[in-house]
């Protein structure tokens, strides 16, 4: 990923499954985590939601390596940078976000980029380096008592698995195959995240009309939602006027790309709304090096539409996921390195708690 002035967007696509493994280095939604360093991941005690107090599902990965103008990794240490994105399914109110990064020659990968074929180093995988819950993919704590085989992070998951895997546990004439081990309830459908560079020209020019039109209707007192009923209170009609800018924008720069699900643009959000935007005080500097953070990426709404959620049971949901990560991708602290998310709802929502902001600790539970 550059530092270039457009955005580039992220669409899901389905794809092969062993193009999603560590070794392809993939961007993906769903699944498990195809972790970027193998050896350190992060265990279940930090993927815990602190309203519910259940374990965060992974929710995506986008791999983003920055570059300088000319195209070289902005530091030695981050020539692979993948961003992990995890979330509460339970209550939907916690949502966490770390970054790994790897320089060049490390001892996962070799120097040269993937292939795109199956049989590329097959012996690239994270069970060679440490062992992680065959649930939900995070690191696991122990092993299945009777068989050894399978490894969990944790009672939670353990005992969620076992009404599958009672019928391979101790069953000496089969196994689970791969596809059967990666179908759970608890893991969001997987995809491939493509990204392609949005086209600009026509989207500013649709979105300067729109705005100049928007002003005039403000003059002549017609921009609020409600304008034309003198029965309304001023206050909420001046609650719709003053939304109207910062939707417009949104409804009209993501028509032309509607299945949009990522967009990475360093320069600021994308906003849905007026309500609950973040001030730079807001931002939670990097607990490990005390350096600013800036915006990265956002996650999109549209992404919703692909995770088979129920809407009358699953409390999951988003207007957008704003990212921010350590501006000097520094190398202090773990291998995976806690970052920022604010989320923010259509319409605003209550002001996100910001839990352990003196410990610099970058989770929002939102209100």
């Amino acid at each position: 990923m550059s530092y270039g002035e457009g955005a580039e967007l992220g669409f899901c696509e389905e794809a092969e499954s062993w193009n999603l493994l560590s070794r392809y280095l993939p961007s993906k939604v769903g699944g498990k985590p195809s972790w970027l360093d193998l050896k350190n991941i992060p265990k279940s005690s930090d993927l815990k939601c602190l309203n519910c107090g259940k374990g965060l599902a992974f929710l995506l990965q986008l791999y983003a390596p920055v570059d300088d103008s000319n195209g070289e990794p902005v530091k030695a240490t981050c020539y692979h940078r993948t961003v992990f994105v995890f979330c509460c399914k339970e209550c939907g109110k916690t949502f966490k976000t770390f970054r790994s990064q790897l320089p060049q020659r490390n001892e996962f990968y070799p120097p040269e980029d993937p292939e795109d074929r199956e049989n590329w180093h097959p012996e690239i995988i994270v069970d060679k380096f440490t062992k992680v819950c065959s649930y939900c993919g995070c690191g696991s704590m122990s092993v299945c008592s009777k068989c050894k085989k399978r490894s969990y992070c944790g009672r939670e998951h353990q005992i969620a698995d076992w009404s599958k895997h009672k019928k391979f546990c101790q069953n000496t004439n089969g196994s689970q195959t791969k596809e059967e081990e990666s179908r759970n309830d608890f893991l969001f459908p997987e995809f491939k995240i493509v990204i392609e560079e949005e086209t600009l020209g026509k989207v500013e020019k649709t979105v300067k009309c729109e705005l100049n039109r928007l002003n005039d209707l403000k003059k002549e007192g017609k921009a609020g939602i409600f304008a034309d009923d003198p029965t309304v209170d001023a206050e909420l009609n001046a609650i719709g006027t003053s939304e109207d800018k910062h939707f417009m924008k949104f409804k009209d720069l993501i028509k032309h790309n509607q299945d949009q699900v990522i967009r990475y643009n360093k320069a600021k959000p994308l906003w849905v709304s007026d309500k609950n935007i973040p001030s730079e005080i807001d931002i939670a500097k990097c607990q490990y090096c005390d350096g600013k953070r800036t915006f990265e990426f956002q996650v999109m709404p549209q992404l919703l539409n692909s995770l088979n959620l129920d809407p009358l049971k699953d409390p999951l949901d988003w207007g957008t996921l704003a990212i921010f990560t350590c501006e000097n991708n520094c190398d202090e602290g773990p291998n995976y390195k806690e970052e920022f998310i604010w989320k923010q709802d259509f319409g605003g929502c209550i002001k996100p708690e910001v839990t352990s902001r003196q410990q610099g600790n970058a989770q929002i539970v939102c209100s």
